[in-house]
């Protein structure tokens, strides 16, 4: 939990669990802003985006 009652995450809206990602109404206890859940959204979607393309490129440079 962070400081609003909500998931903690990183800047990219990592979580500690690797692999689980959180953002918006997740994040912040209270009521709901759309704008940021919205941006909080796109910044998670990179974020999983650089996640899966890292581990593809582990995999292939494994098996190379």
């Amino acid at each position: 939990m962070n400081e609003h009652g909500g998931i903690a995450t990183d800047s990219m809206q990592r979580t500690k669990t690797k692999g689980v990602f959180a953002y918006g109404d997740t994040r912040i206890a209270g009521p709901s802003q759309l704008i940021m859940a919205a941006a909080e959204g796109s910044m998670a979607a990179i974020s999983v985006i650089a996640a899966l393309t890292e581990e593809k490129f582990n995999q292939d440079k494994q098996h190379a």
